[in-house]
């Protein structure tokens, strides 16, 4: 039954997220389980994520969202409005780690400390060490918004271990250059579905394809509501949480005004700050979920991990 509800929930967003986008508040809508009194009654059911609940009596009736659409159920989900977690701060939150400082420099480079674009003060994560598809060359993985600043910068951009926010410098810390960044669109029609880039490791360069307190990655996974889900970041450290809604289509607006639209993405608890950005999240048995790219109070978002390895063509 479950399965049924699910490909229903899916054909909803594909043929009528315009419909819930166009009410006030709404801001995306995704498969997850029905929760009553923030207890999870595992019934599969259309979430519909709103930037804040507001009473029914304050609310236009065009915008009032009905307890059943189609047959299926519906679920408000307060989850505000969403940032990209890269940092321009020198100041670490790695609290739930004590023996590691992530913000450091780290050699052979490694999963779960800080990268950023040489000359820029923004930092974010080295997420995982990938392998082309064609000639096995070895890439560190992050975000696009790490790695290329949102389409800013070029290929053979320098890459840093630590950030520059953190002391990284050109003589010392110059580890990789920028391969590839999937272009990112700001302009709410053109769909995103993930915040991805790769950058070459300098030859001679030693790496450790291990996350630290996690290990190494087995295989890849598909997220489902409930999923028990890991993660090893430069800010935070080694956290934990669970996946609440899947299939998920949001619009977010960006500090420049821009519209960011995203496809299939997954929408976990909150487990994150700013300089998580391109961690990449596992499951319990180390297979690869997803790669954080942004969160606020409510919860992290999270692009799917199959999606994104396909269109770097590299793997793990």
């Amino acid at each position: 039954m479950s399965s049924l509800i699910e490909k229903s929930v899916v054909d909803i967003i594909k043929n009528y997220y315009s419909f819930f986008s166009s009410k006030s508040n709404v801001i995306g809508i995704g498969f997850g389980n029905k929760s009553i009194k923030n207890m999870d009654t595992k019934e599969p059911c259309l979430h519909v994520l709103v930037e804040k609940k507001i009473p029914l009596n304050k609310l236009y009736k065009h915008d009032i969202i009905s307890s059943n659409f189609l047959g299926i159920k519906t679920d408000i989900i307060q989850c505000g409005s969403f940032d990209f977690l890269n940092s321009n701060t020198n100041k670490s939150k790695n609290e739930n780690i004590n023996k590691l400082n992530f913000c450091s420099r780290k050699r052979p480079i490694q999963a779960g400390y800080s990268v950023g674009v040489y000359g820029d003060p923004f930092t974010g994560t080295l997420g995982a060490i990938v392998f082309g598809n064609k000639k096995n060359t070895p890439y560190i993985l992050s975000n696009n918004h790490v790695l290329a600043d949102d389409n800013k910068y070029e290929k053979g951009t320098y890459i840093l271990q630590p950030a520059a926010g953190f002391g990284g410098n050109y003589y010392h810390n110059v580890i990789a250059t920028l391969t590839l960044a999937i272009k990112q669109y700001f302009d709410g029609v053109t769909i995103n579905y993930t915040d991805a880039a790769i950058a070459e490791i300098f030859y001679k360069m030693e790496y450790d394809t291990s996350i630290p307190y996690i290990g190494k990655i087995k295989g890849v996974a598909k997220a489902y509501p409930t999923m028990a889900i890991r993660k090893t970041g430069a800010t935070t450290g080694y956290t934990t949480g669970h996946v609440g809604t899947t299939f998920l289509k949001l619009n977010t607006t960006t500090e420049d005004g821009g519209t960011y639209l995203m496809e299939n993405q997954i929408f976990a608890n909150r487990m994150s700050e700013a300089g998580d950005s391109g961690s990449v999240v596992v499951d319990n048995n180390n297979n690869a979920v997803g790669l954080l790219m942004g969160a606020n109070k409510y919860g992290s978002i999270i692009n799917p991990i199959d999606k994104t390895l396909n269109l770097l063509d590299v793997h793990f």
